[in-house]
């Protein structure tokens, strides 16, 4: 009988060793801290208990935009191992990673979900070219590739492409014009002949961009939650900055990592400050889509220098 007992307390032990590694599979993959683990995981638990049957998905991404304020702004976060991994980290940000860290928390909880393994994925879907990390050159480094990849995968929409007036963005090259400024391009031919050949593509059939000149028509537009691009003057870059909209009444602001200051709330609003900076000509306007995950519970609305990385 005892032999009988430690065979079973053997396998119950293996199983639970099995179904351990599993749950960590995204945790040996990913860098993070137990920090930011435990701020994650509240997080998520807040979002859920305050769940109510008017609650938005603007809501939701307001509410978890809203908790990072504060959090230092960091530039370069992605790049501090060689080997290229999914880094979870919430004791710095850049505006891109400030972005995603909203949206994947907001799309953990539209699943009901509050673990840091489904946070990751989710992150990683969103980080990486068709959702799967596989070495730095499936890094979506510059935020216009981030964003069409995220809108062929069902992840947004670029609400701003079909507005009237829109233009194309200029030919895109800044990363190959640069390559000693990345530490992955100085000794890889290879990554750095793939950055050339992603930029060709989006030189010839990426985004169209809503000139500044015409953002006035469009503020209503204009949602808590939708994801801003701010395209920029730079030569070769497409986007210089991204934030999360902010709207109150008819005051419309936005959220973002700003580098003197960390994530805050922007006291000028979204006219002021694209209006009054002579490096930005233009911004890209997406919105995380209600089709990816959608539960009976919530409903929807009707109505840096670089950040290539």
């Amino acid at each position: 009988m005892r032999r009988v007992l430690k065979a079973v307390s053997v396998i119950f032990c293996l199983y639970l060793v099995v179904a351990a590694g599993w749950r960590l599979a995204y945790a040996q993959k990913a860098t993070g801290n137990l920090p930011t683990h435990t701020k994650i995981n509240r997080w998520l638990h807040q979002s859920l208990q305050k769940e109510q049957e008017d609650t938005t998905m603007s809501d939701l991404i307001t509410f978890f935009a809203r908790k990072q304020i504060g959090i230092p702004y960091e530039a370069n976060m992605l790049d501090k191992s060689p080997i290229e991994k999914l880094v979870v980290d919430l004791t710095g940000e850049d505006c891109v990673i400030y972005v995603e860290n909203t949206m994947a928390l907001t799309l953990t909880a539209l699943e009901h979900d509050s673990t840091i393994s489904r946070f990751s994925q989710n992150l990683e879907h969103l980080r990486y070219r068709d959702g799967k990390l596989n070495g730095y050159a499936s890094r979506l480094n510059y935020f216009s590739d981030w964003l069409l990849n995220n809108q062929k995968r069902g992840n947004i929409t670029i609400l701003s492409q079909k507005w009237p007036g829109t233009a194309k963005m200029d030919s895109i090259y800044f990363m190959s014009t640069h390559r000693y400024d990345y530490p992955q391009l100085i000794h890889s031919d290879s990554l750095f002949r793939l950055i050339k050949k992603r930029e060709s593509y989006l030189s010839h059939d990426g985004l169209r961009y809503l000139p500044k000149m015409f953002l006035p028509r469009y503020v209503s537009k204009i949602h808590s939650g939708d994801i801003i691009a701010f395209v920029t003057t730079v030569a070769g870059l497409d986007v210089s900055h991204t934030a999360i909209a902010l709207r109150s009444g008819n005051f419309l602001t936005f959220i973002h990592a700003n580098p003197k200051h960390g994530v805050i709330i922007e006291p000028l609003g979204l006219l002021p400050y694209v209006l009054g900076r002579k490096t930005i000509k233009g911004v890209i306007i997406a919105r995380l889509r209600s089709e990816q995950v959608q539960p009976s519970s919530l409903r929807v609305p009707q109505k840096d220098h670089r950040t290539s990385r």
